[in-house]
């Protein structure tokens, strides 16, 4: 059996994965080499260079590296909980350091109950670092639908550092900063049985 409750409802949990985490990574380099990395995998076509035109365009428009050390945010430790109509469990496993800008996987809980159990998980956390005011899918006119490997993107806004509250129709002064999350997922054909 899976559970064993004591007096308060909590369950004595067995065992888990560990959560994977995501360290966001500074370096410019690293970040093309990692883009070309997820385009192989979902079977598009990595340009060689981009246009100067296009890149001076944008460099006018778009800091890209330059400004994030600005937004400092505090390292997140996370403590993850489970709960079922049967089952509570307040937290397991230790917590995790979560940087800023970086994500990390849910751990998953073996053995679920029969009736819990999903085939995959694919449950994230992302630390963008302040509260969030404004989150958006980014839409993919391209994609191809064959591939395995899907390749999504997310835009997040946080609040700068030091700022708790947003106040609709009233300007910002100040840096600002759009997260633009690179998210795949593996499209899966399972057979129902």
């Amino acid at each position: 059996m899976y559970e064993s409750q004591d007096r308060e409802g909590e369950a004595k949990v067995g065992k888990q994965t560990l959560a994977r985490v995501a360290v966001f990574d500074y370096s410019v380099e690293n970040f093309f080499a990692a883009m070309d990395s997820i385009s192989a995998l979902c079977g598009e076509a990595c340009p060689e260079t981009f246009p100067t035109s296009q890149m001076e365009r944008f460099s006018s428009m778009i800091i890209f590296l330059k400004e994030w050390r600005h937004f400092c945010y505090e390292s997140k430790i996370l403590n993850f909980s489970y709960e079922t109509e049967s089952v509570r469990v307040n937290k397991f496993g230790e917590g995790i350091n979560l940087p800023q800008f970086s994500s990390a996987a849910v751990p998953e809980m073996e053995p679920l109950p029969e009736n819990l159990r999903s085939s995959c998980s694919n449950d994230f956390v992302l630390h963008a670092g302040g509260p969030v005011w404004a989150l958006d899918w980014c839409p993919r006119a391209d994609e191809n639908l064959e591939d395995q490997f899907k390749c999504e993107y997310l835009a997040v806004a946080a609040h700068p550092p030091g700022s708790s509250y947003h106040k609709i129709g009233a300007p910002l002064l100040g840096r600002g900063l759009i997260q633009i999350w690179c998210i795949l997922s593996m499209d899966k054909k399972e057979k129902l049985s």
